[in-house]
């Protein structure tokens, strides 16, 4: 169990169980701060998250439909051919 004290001097404990012993850690191991995920708060950005790509969803499946494509004839490419020799 660990513990300590924040900024306003309010004790924090925290206790781990794990399933076997643990070696000690490598010196090299440390903590990510800069990539440090704060869980309080992230039932309200997941949402804002979803609601953004449900936005982005309709905005593609809005789209009009693709274009016809029967002026194209199949003997283009022959004609390409031709052209080139």
């Amino acid at each position: 169990m660990a513990r300590c004290k924040n900024a306003d001097g309010v004790e924090l404990y925290n206790e781990i169980e794990f399933y076997a012993k643990v070696n000690s850690k490598p010196v090299w191991l440390s903590v990510d701060f800069d990539n440090w995920r704060d869980w309080e708060g992230d039932e309200e950005m997941e949402l804002a998250h979803v609601e953004h790509y449900a936005e982005l969803l309709k905005k593609v499946s809005t789209k009009r439909p693709p274009p016809a494509m029967d002026d194209l004839d199949d003997d283009s490419d022959s004609a390409d051919d031709a052209t080139s020799n």
